[in-house]
């Protein structure tokens, strides 16, 4: 386990923003289908796996905005043809997770 090891008498200030979890996000995507109109999500850390995972959204007929640096809104698609992209869903482990909602 890491550690901080402060020598010193003076004390410690500040913040440390905490940005959302990857894999947390990567199941929040999917289950954004299971409600109606659109679901905001905030602290979406934006790296390679959600990016594709919201690719395969928009693939699919959904519409994904970005609002800022870590906030996503997410429509679900009205209709699914039953077919995820091949070119995208083998290179994510995680798209498995979009078989439930859909």
């Amino acid at each position: 386990m890491e550690k901080f090891v402060i020598e010193g008498k003076q004390g410690l200030e500040g913040e440390i923003p905490i940005h959302g979890a990857k894999n947390h996000a990567l199941k929040m995507i999917p289950a954004c289908f299971l409600t109606e109109g659109t679901t905001t999500l905030h602290h979406v850390p934006f790296v390679e796996d959600i990016l594709r995972m919201l690719e395969i959204v928009e693939h699919i007929g959904g519409v994904v905005k970005r609002q800022d640096a870590h906030t996503v809104e997410i429509t679900p698609p009205s209709t699914f043809n039953g077919i995820l992209p091949p070119n995208i869903t083998p290179k994510l482990r995680a798209s498995l997770v979009l078989l439930g909602p859909l």
